[in-house]
């Protein structure tokens, strides 16, 4: 049963309008997690036409140099997915917040034409009682007990039309899930990670427009802060075969203030072609290690998968603090991000070489 947290707040100033989200009454809750009543599902895509009127009619000047065509590509969709994205009050796996978020996302992909497996679009998970620790230099979870609520993950595909590479899977990872609220302090994630979320969106949309000789996978994870939970369930009870799965791309924390990215993984063939990838296309990269730091691609890693994690090499700057706002977004990086990802994406979908 979905934990039902205290912070519930009906509605949310969006740039002086109002928009009513989902509550409690638009769920129906019985022991195998969350269940959307139909009629809600329409009020969320109405909510997401209504955001998107409202983000692209207004401040039009200030947007403007982000939201422009570029490169024959449009942007508008991607920042309106993030910023809402960011009104979630923090998207803390396990709360109401998680379970409209998991609407939005499923909305979202199906609108794409993302198509579902056999078990629908959510993949549920239990996480375990936590408690976010203020007092450490950056804020984190720390499990306190075996209490157990649900986490869900959002998966969508799009079907290889190559006969010999159809059953063959290209992962595009991030994890929607952020810090939730804390002693009234929201922590909105917007870096971390709801411009991962965004660009996964922005690639699926670039993919969908044509066709791909692999398949390309879209999740979406929970319970990343918590542990790479939702990840880990992944990896534990796959849709696909996970021995059929090229490689995996995971999207963290796009949005810094660097002109570079970095390439996390220990599969150094992966990186290497990713990093030359990259500069080839014309992007800077910087490839840092950090040991005592996780992202979704690390379960990946675990099962002998080939998978990356892509970031910035200052992600960690404003991380978990209470200034990771849409408003303090690199947003020309975000594009960039994007770029980056579409065209390595296409790439890996449409060859078949292996890790």
């Amino acid at each position: 049963m979905i934990h039902a947290n205290l912070y519930r707040e009906e509605g949310k100033s969006f740039r002086g309008k109002e928009l009513r989200f989902l509550n409690e009454k638009d769920w129906e809750f019985d022991e195998e997690g969350i269940v959307l009543k139909k009629t809600a599902k329409w009020i969320t895509i109405f909510a997401i036409l209504l955001a998107s009127f409202f983000i692209l009619n207004t401040n039009t000047e200030k947007l403007k140099n982000t939201l422009e065509y570029k490169n024959g590509k449009e942007y508008r969709l991607l920042f309106t997915d993030i910023e809402l994205l960011t009104l979630f009050h923090g998207r803390r796996s396990g709360t109401e917040d998680e379970a409209k978020v998991v609407n939005y996302l499923t909305a979202r992909f199906q609108d794409i034409g993302l198509k579902p497996f056999s078990n629908g679009y959510v993949q549920t998970f239990e996480l375990p009682g936590v408690q976010l620790a203020t007092n450490l230099p950056r804020p984190c979870f720390r499990h306190i007990n075996n209490h157990r609520f649900k986490g869900l993950n959002v998966i969508g595909f799009i079907r290889g039309t190559d006969s010999n590479l159809t059953k063959e899977y290209i992962l595009v990872t991030a994890h929607h899930d952020h810090l939730g609220v804390h002693q009234k302090t929201v922590y909105e994630g917007a870096n971390d990670n709801a411009s991962g979320v965004g660009v996964l969106l922005n690639t699926a949309e670039h993919l969908a427009r044509q066709t791909t000789k692999r398949s390309v996978v879209f999740v979406a994870f929970g319970g990343e802060e918590m542990g790479c939970i939702g990840s880990q369930k992944f990896v534990d009870d796959p849709p696909v075969p996970l021995e059929k799965i090229a490689a995996v791309v995971n999207l963290d924390t796009l949005g810094g203030n660097s002109n570079a990215f970095s390439v996390w993984s220990k599969n150094k063939m992966l990186q290497e072609y990713i990093s030359k990838f990259a500069i080839q296309n014309g992007f800077q990269v910087v490839n840092k290690n950090y040991p005592d730091h996780m992202s979704d691609h690390f379960p990946f890693e675990a099962a002998g998968i080939p998978a990356v994690t892509l970031t910035s090499p200052d992600w960690i700057e404003l991380s978990h603090t209470t200034t990771d706002t849409f408003q303090n977004l690199n947003k020309d990086k975000i594009i960039r991000a994007c770029e980056l990802n579409n065209k390595l994406i296409s790439q890996l979908a449409n060859s078949d070489i292996a890790f």
